[in-house]
């Protein structure tokens, strides 16, 4: 039964996230009972998925329970942006270990080739999106956090920033852009990780033709649409909005988990004595 229910973990914590987070639906006392439930689940679903698939399907389960405590980062709340890049940071990290995972255990097979190029744009991921985060405990440690607070509603938001900056733009508002776009990089790439870990899974054997190709489809489907909307965002009008809006939707750091989580869930499902 855990098995299938690894194919939940994504969209409940997706809902319970935006259901207390976004829509403000949920008292506080209720959400912790709900996100104490959700996390004790996800446990239990990791632990009987396997380890494989467990490291695959974890991080969406971290970042949904613990990041959506914190609210969206925001510098006029400096110790919930540093916590909300602790959890960011824990979930990458599992992330990475999953990818490393799956290359080490494929390495002698047919796998080995997508295996260690998922692992290569993971760890290039990961090393910027670090940067993004120690970066947000530094503005805090300094003392910049008011002077980003004052700045971050253009300079931080992918579909804000995407459309052109106004004005003459100082150093911290460029700083932050360059911060943010290397998040954008690092959940492209997790996407690309994805598609190349499911290739190399099906290489080995682990993963039938049908879920491989649906991971696939997805993940690089949403690696080309978020990088195009990026560069389109730029273009004049409505069209340019609804680009730089997508790509701002699509690399929001829960996005990230999403492919990785139906790879795990579906490595859970087709091969049950993966460990």
């Amino acid at each position: 039964m855990s098995r299938y229910l690894a194919w939940a973990v994504w969209p409940v914590g997706l809902l319970l996230t935006v259901a207390y987070a976004v829509a403000e639906l949920v008292p506080l006392p209720v959400f912790l009972i709900l996100d104490l439930a959700y996390l004790a689940a996800v446990a239990v679903v990791v632990r009987h998925a396997g380890t494989l698939a467990g490291l695959l399907v974890a991080p969406a389960g971290l970042i949904f329970s613990l990041a959506a405590l914190t609210g969206a980062p925001t510098a006029r709340e400096p110790v919930a942006m540093v916590a909300n890049a602790g959890a960011l940071a824990a979930a990458g990290t599992v992330l990475l270990v999953g990818a490393v995972f799956v290359c080490v255990r494929v390495w002698e097979g047919p796998g080995r080739g997508p295996a260690a190029l998922a692992v290569t744009a993971v760890v290039v991921g990961t090393t910027c999106y670090l940067v993004n985060l120690l970066a947000r405990a530094a503005v805090v440690l300094s003392g910049f956090a008011p002077a980003q607070a004052a700045v971050e509603d253009r300079a931080w938001q992918a579909h804000v920033y995407l459309r052109g900056l106004d004005g003459e733009p100082d150093l911290l508002t460029l700083l932050l852009v360059w911060l943010d776009l290397m998040q954008v990089a690092y959940v492209v790439l997790a996407y690309l990780g994805a598609a190349l870990l499911a290739v190399a899974a099906h290489r080995a054997g682990w993963l039938a033709t049908r879920p491989t190709r649906g991971v696939v489809a997805l993940s690089a489907g949403m690696a080309a649409v978020a990088s195009v909307a990026a560069v389109l965002g730029a273009t004049p009008g409505p069209f340019g909005a609804a680009a730089a809006g997508a790509a701002f939707a699509l690399t929001i750091p829960f996005m990230s988990t999403l492919p990785p989580a139906l790879l795990g869930a579906a490595l859970g499902r087709h091969r049950p004595t993966l460990s």
